[in-house]
């Protein structure tokens, strides 16, 4: 459904050039037991109020519930100075988030799918090229589903501008489908214009 995509930006420092690059790739066990480790605590806390399960459970239920699960590798290298200069670039990579879509009941006779991502603290230092990236992988899950739909935790501002930027409109969800541990502002965005990523 998706294919690999990478963005690679230069950036320039003490110590030299360094050069960040993003890598999306299936994920493994060891990439969502890393993240799950180390999780940003608002992610933790939703994930447990939407399941009612320890923030293992959580993110072990929506994994199983996907169709696809991705990682987002952060990638650093920076060229070696000093004593290391000899010895070639300096390589570091970490995943730093999860994500992936489940599909849900149709909503008014349309396919609907949720798209969930957990992120570590630092997604922080690669949240702009993850949001460029973000709408084709949205584009992506329109393919398989019209309708995606979302809930955010009101308290948690970040995911709410996070999911305006990226097309999702905020919406009423009727009686009882969202558990009431958060109060729960509810998302959806419909397939797009399908040449976005081109």
């Amino acid at each position: 459904m998706m294919r690999r995509m990478a963005e690679r930006m230069v950036c320039h420092g003490r110590g030299g050039a360094v050069t960040q690059e993003l890598v999306v790739r299936r994920a493994q066990p060891r990439h969502i037991r890393y993240v799950t480790a180390r999780m940003r605590r608002q992610d933790a806390r939703e994930a447990m109020a939407m399941t009612g399960l320890s923030v293992a459970g959580a993110v072990l239920a929506s994994v199983r519930a996907s169709d696809d699960v991705w990682v987002v590798m952060h990638r650093k290298t920076r060229q070696a100075e000093g004593a290391d200069a000899g010895h070639g670039p300096v390589f570091r990579c970490r995943p730093v988030a999860v994500f992936g879509i489940a599909g849900l009941a149709e909503v008014d006779g349309v396919r609907a799918g949720m798209p969930w991502l957990v992120a570590t603290a630092q997604v922080g230092a690669c949240s702009r090229g993850i949001l460029r990236h973000a709408l084709c992988w949205l584009e992506a899950f329109h393919r398989r589903y019209p309708l995606l739909v979302n809930a955010v935790d009101s308290q948690n501002r970040t995911a709410g501008r996070w999911m305006r930027r990226t097309g999702f409109r905020q919406t009423q969800l009727h009686g009882g489908l969202l558990p009431p541990a958060c109060r729960w502002i509810a998302f959806i965005r419909h397939s797009g214009r399908e040449d976005i990523c081109a």
